[in-house]
């Protein structure tokens, strides 16, 4: 995260899929928790995943509203992570057309927070 400042804003969201995992993308060959920074994107994210439908009926994130919370929510998500080789943290990957999808590595992910 060295090449864009990142600031954290509360809240901020994991959003789930329909199974109830966190929902993950690949970039650039990195399997990635995907990360929001807006309620709003996680809808379109999830409208764009699993249709318009699942997003504004069913759609659930586990939500951090603080920093402590953040750094908790990630404690407990870290080793389902790494048993499923998650590797990094895409951040705020929205649908369409874009230059490139901002990601980081867990480890300075959490380093950051």
């Amino acid at each position: 995260m060295d090449d864009v400042p990142f600031i954290f804003t509360y809240p901020n969201f994991f959003p789930l899929s329909p199974a109830g995992a966190p929902e993950l993308i690949q970039v650039d060959g990195h399997l990635c928790i995907c990360f929001f920074t807006d309620a709003d994107n996680v809808r379109r994210f999830q409208t764009a995943q699993h249709g318009e439908k699942f997003a504004v009926w069913t759609a659930r994130a586990i939500v951090s509203e603080s920093r402590e919370r953040l750094l908790s929510n990630m404690k407990t998500l870290r080793p389902d992570l790494d048993e499923q080789g998650v590797t990094h943290v895409a951040i705020d990957p929205l649908p369409g057309p874009r230059k490139k999808i901002i990601y980081t590595s867990l480890d300075e992910f959490t380093a950051e927070v």
